[in-house]
Formats: C-alpha cells, sequence, structure tokens
C-alpha cells in the first residue's frame, strides 16, 4: 500500500514542471506550431482493458490491472486533487502502476522551464538517487497540447524502474497521468509500452474540485 502512494508523489513533481511549460506550449500551438496527435496504438488494443468510467475520468488499464485502494488522501481531498491508481499485483517489492491525478488551476505565473525542470529532476533525485529523465516531448493529448516523458531509476532493492508522465495544463487545471515497472529488457519494457499507450488512452472528464 506504501508503494501505491509514492506514485502521486513523482506525478505531482511531473504537474509543477509543466504548470508552466505548458502555456508555452499552447502558444506555439496558436501560432500555428504542427504538434502530433498521441493516440493508442492499434498494436496495443488487445492488451488494454475496456474503457472504464470513473466519474471524473475514464481509462483503458491493462489487462489484469485491479484499481488500487489507496490509503490516505485526505490530504489530496484538502488541496482540491483528485486520485486514482491502477495496478498488478507481482509479489515484487514494486508494483507496476498507473496514476491519475487532476490539480486545481495554478494559483499564478511561475518560474522559466529550465527552472521548473530542474526543480522536477532534483526531486526525481531526492527520492531515487540515481534517476533520470528523457528529453520533454511534445504532442496533443485528447486534443490539447501536452507534454510527455520517460525516466528511469534504481529501486531501493536494486530494481531497475522505468516510468513515464503524460501531462496537460487545460483551463481548469493540471491533469497528469504516470506510470511505472520494474526492468529494462524484455518483459518490463513490452510492460512499460503497455503501460504508455493506457496513460494516453486516459482522458479527464469534469474538472477539479475548486
Amino acid at each position: 500500500m506504501a508503494d501505491q502512494m509514492n506514485k502521486p508523489i513523482l506525478a505531482s513533481s511531473a504537474a509543477l514542471l509543466v504548470a508552466f511549460y505548458i502555456p508555452n506550449l499552447r502558444a506555439f500551438a496558436e501560432e500555428g506550431g504542427k504538434l502530433s496527435a498521441w493516440s493508442v496504438k492499434p498494436a496495443a488494443i488487445a492488451r488494454l482493458a475496456e474503457e472504464f468510467d470513473g466519474g471524473w475520468y475514464s481509462i483503458r488499464p491493462p489487462k489484469g490491472y485491479v484499481q488500487a485502494e489507496l490509503s490516505d488522501v485526505t490530504a489530496y481531498d484538502r488541496a482540491g486533487i483528485k486520485v486514482a491508481a491502477w495496478t498488478r499485483e507481482t509479489g515484487g517489492s514494486v508494483n507496476p502502476t498507473i496514476t491519475i491525478l487532476s490539480f486545481p488551476k495554478p494559483a499564478g505565473p511561475g518560474e522559466s522551464d529550465r527552472a521548473i525542470f530542474e526543480g522536477f529532476i532534483q526531486s526525481l533525485t531526492t527520492k531515487w538517487p540515481d534517476a533520470k529523465s528523457s528529453e520533454i516531448s511534445e504532442g496533443l493529448w485528447n486534443g490539447d497540447p501536452a507534454l510527455r516523458f520517460q525516466f528511469s531509476a534504481t529501486g531501493e532493492n536494486g530494481e531497475a524502474i522505468q516510468g513515464v508522465a503524460v501531462c496537460c495544463v487545460g483551463d481548469s487545471g493540471t491533469f497528469v497521468v504516470s506510470a511505472l515497472c520494474v526492468g529494462d529488457a524484455g518483459p518490463g519494457i513490452e510492460e512499460l509500452a503497455i503501460l504508455k499507450n493506457s496513460a494516453v488512452s486516459c482522458q479527464q472528464k469534469s474538472s477539479p474540485a475548486p
């Protein structure tokens, strides 16, 4: 259960990164810049379950995943943050998990893109000292400008952790889907690919609570 609650912490760091990066991305799109649309790849459809209606979000979770029971979301509720998670029990110390968060609209402008990115990297390395992040890619997610990046790290017991985050800041707030699994080759890479497609399938259905 403690491991499940670690995922929103990671995703909230991602949200801090994109909360001030996305407005620049929106300006780029409005000026005529072309962004590629992200969608579930046809080869991945058979590995995803039917669409689940979570009330404020919808998702096609990977087959075999179940909705996680988060132990305490009081702090999130007080902050107006909605959170949900899906996981698959593996018997290992880190279960593959996908986390969905909806944050209220940021209160005001923030630091530069570079400063926010460096802050995100610092938050990752605080949890996992050797954590590394890929370059941020830009695209359209459910029709809106969004950011996506991957990360890797070594867990407390030497696990090769791989992850991905997809983030979008809309008029009503920030929507973040992050996922992670263990494995740097073979089955691990395949699972990460399925998690990526599941993340892209996710949609926010209603605005976060004010």
